[in-house]
């Protein structure tokens, strides 16, 4: 409930046309969806990626696939 009433107040006051957010894959997401999001697809890494890790000050470590989400605005 209170990452929908955000979203809806956050575009209250703002023109917003989507939002995109991501999860692990093993992670659920049914607030999300309860929220108004919908699973759009699984952004897979290859075994190449490098991912964030390439920005300074960030940990080294192997991307995970995740699931992307998106909420538009009606």
């Amino acid at each position: 409930k209170f990452i929908r009433e955000v979203t809806k107040m956050f575009c209250e006051n703002y023109k917003v046309k989507q939002f995109v957010t991501y999860l692990h894959n093993y992670e659920n997401g049914k607030y999300l969806e309860y929220a108004g999001f919908v699973k759009d697809k699984l952004i897979k890494y290859s075994e190449n990626s490098i991912g964030w890790s390439n920005r300074d000050g960030r940990t080294k470590r192997k991307p995970v696939n995740k699931y992307r989400y998106i909420w538009r605005n009606k």
